[in-house]
């Protein structure tokens, strides 16, 4: 089935912007990709179902969701025109973002009621350690 499908690939490739040779490639590599994937789900289905315990089971599941390439992939975060991709600055931005994202969720719904906020008060800690107590922004109408 591959041989087919590399075989209509070179064929649509030689055609040009033949329609019909295009559409047959298409074709085959999605039936090809279908059949791969059902393979390889029954496969894994296989290994599970034959597990002698629940310790082999686990080790089969974990293989078959570890995927080795990955390591090595570096997470990016655009900041404005800039890429971040050093691991502490990322975090750093997460960071900002998680810790921040109420104030300005509460400042986009502060239309709701203008009191509906005032029940809503939470104790943060300071960068210098002190605990000090925190309101929502209130609506400036």
């Amino acid at each position: 089935m591959m041989a087919e499908r590399d075989y209509a690939f070179k064929v649509a490739k030689r055609s040009g912007n033949e329609q019909g040779k295009w559409d047959n490639f298409r074709k085959l590599k999605n039936l090809t990709n279908r059949k791969i994937k059902a393979a390889e789900a029954l496969y894994y289905k296989k290994l599970i179902e034959c597990a002698q315990g629940p310790k082999e089971m686990w080790r089969t599941l974990n293989s078959a969701l570890s995927d080795k390439k990955e390591e090595n992939l570096t997470l990016q975060v655009q900041d404005g025109e800039h890429i971040i991709s050093e691991p502490k600055a990322v975090a750093s931005k997460f960071n900002k973002f998680f810790a921040t994202i109420g104030s300005r969720i509460a400042k986009k719904l502060c239309s709701v009621s203008r009191d509906a906020w005032k029940k809503y008060e939470s104790v943060i800690q300071t960068d210098d350690g002190t605990m000090r107590s925190m309101r929502t922004p209130m609506c400036r109408y």
